[in-house]
């Protein structure tokens, strides 16, 4: 997808379901777990984490994380550190764990009532600077801000983000647009050490470039960069759908994001 010029990178899916009604939960979820990894063997627990609030899995091929507990359901995918963006394999993958995974805990817990249902993306679109990153934000013309503002203060625009919801037919959308600048993750002697670049000091900046040059060391890139948060949900939904909501969410994120951002409507 491309914005305004930039090309966008798929960074992260979420398809999440809040409930009511969820307490059998305390008396299913061991059965729910070993329905999941019974039937899908690349489900594991993450860690020993299964409390009352929360039952973490993780899958072994994809790095999906799967959470659920006596009030909501999550599933999540993000790109790998430094790694390629999430494809259309990735995403149809997505799409089909999501679907199998809320169909069981739908299942074996009984649900009937619901209170949100949701499926989020987060885009990257990569800069060469914050300040390249902020200056694209700026010049959106879905967001322009009259020049009164900042000099009503006797200065200039000079940091921009942006939120809004919209309501559509069928679902609402989150639209959220900021800079943002990834962590550099670079394996050391005493393990991972997560850095800011432009918060290094000059000296240490230049040891951190070398630091990229080797790409055997190298766990993620750091990265500036816009970042395209859409949200689309519904509140109080009927039934639960996930490949149906993920799958016309996504269709009209990728037909209506571009256009709107630019202002060609």
């Amino acid at each position: 997808m491309v914005i305004a010029g930039k090309a966008s990178i798929c960074h992260k899916l979420v398809f999440a379901v809040e409930y009511r009604f969820g307490m059998t939960y305390l008396d299913r979820c061991g059965r729910t777990m070993n329905q999941i990894m019974r039937l899908r063997p690349e489900w594991v627990l993450q860690g020993s984490d299964v409390n009352p609030q929360n039952a973490p899995l993780v899958n072994l091929k994809s790095g999906m994380v799967f959470n659920f507990s006596s009030t909501h359901m999550d599933v999540a995918i993000e790109q790998a550190g430094g790694g390629k963006e999430l494809d259309e394999g990735d995403v149809s993958d997505f799409v089909e764990q999501a679907h199998f995974l809320s169909g069981i805990v739908v299942d074996e817990l009984e649900l009937r009532e619901f209170t949100r249902v949701g499926f989020r993306v987060w885009y990257l679109l990569p800069s060469d600077s914050k300040d390249d990153s902020e200056r694209w934000i700026r010049d959106l013309p879905a967001f322009r801000v009259s020049d009164d503002l900042p000099k009503a203060f006797g200065g200039k625009l000079e940091v921009a983000s942006y939120a809004l919801i919209i309501r559509g037919v069928e679902r609402k959308y989150r639209i959220a647009v900021s800079a943002v600048e990834r962590h550099a993750q670079i394996d050391v002697p005493g393990g991972l050490l997560s850095v800011r670049a432009s918060k290094l000091p000059k000296d240490q900046h230049k040891v951190f470039l070398e630091q990229l040059k080797a790409k055997s060391r190298l766990k993620a890139n750091p990265e500036f960069a816009a970042m395209v948060d859409v949200d689309a949900f519904v509140e109080d939904p009927v039934a639960i759908d996930a490949q149906d909501f993920i799958t016309h969410s996504l269709e009209q994120i990728d037909q209506n994001l571009p256009r709107a951002l630019q202002g060609s409507c």
